[in-house]
């Protein structure tokens, strides 16, 4: 665990206890601090530039993505869209249900059959892509799957 901060670490100690040049003693101090400073988050850490390889072909690269639970519509409650990155091809296919099962047959029928196999595929972490299913699908077919960062709303 780390200390609350300098400004918090001041106010703290000078309610307690009072000496000359505290404030420019607590600091030094808490700037000394290795467990501190290794702690220490800053708010305007960058991330370093990284490389991203364009598509080279069409179809090459292609993402996936699950929308929905939406109200029903023809039996259909979700959409899996796939897109295209080098034309921007658009696919969206109504599904029943969110099943890691649904959803590898629907990519299967929708996309691996009308355009061939795809190179790499990115998809979030949804559990229908992070399933055994999907995985065993696209080592079976030796497509590279790219995981992006999971999405938390709050």
């Amino acid at each position: 665990m780390s200390y609350p901060g300098i400004r918090a670490t001041k106010a703290l100690i000078s309610r307690r206890c009072c000496w000359p040049n505290q404030n420019k003693d607590i600091t030094n101090w808490f700037r000394a601090c290795i467990p501190c400073q290794k702690s220490n988050v800053h708010q305007y850490t960058k991330a370093p530039v990284s490389q991203f390889l364009p598509p080279h072909a069409r179809f090459a690269h292609v993402h996936l993505d699950l929308i929905g639970p939406f109200p029903i519509s023809g039996g259909f409650r979700f959409c899996l869209a796939m897109v295209d990155s080098f034309t921007c091809w658009p696919e969206a296919v109504p599904l029943l249900d969110a099943k890691a099962e649904t959803v590898a047959i629907a990519f299967m029928f929708n996309w691996i059959f009308r355009f061939g196999l795809p190179q790499r595929v990115t998809c979030d972490q949804g559990e229908q892509f992070e399933s055994g299913l999907f995985q065993m699908l696209t080592r079976m077919f030796g497509v590279q799957c790219v995981r992006t960062a999971a999405f938390h709303p709050s």
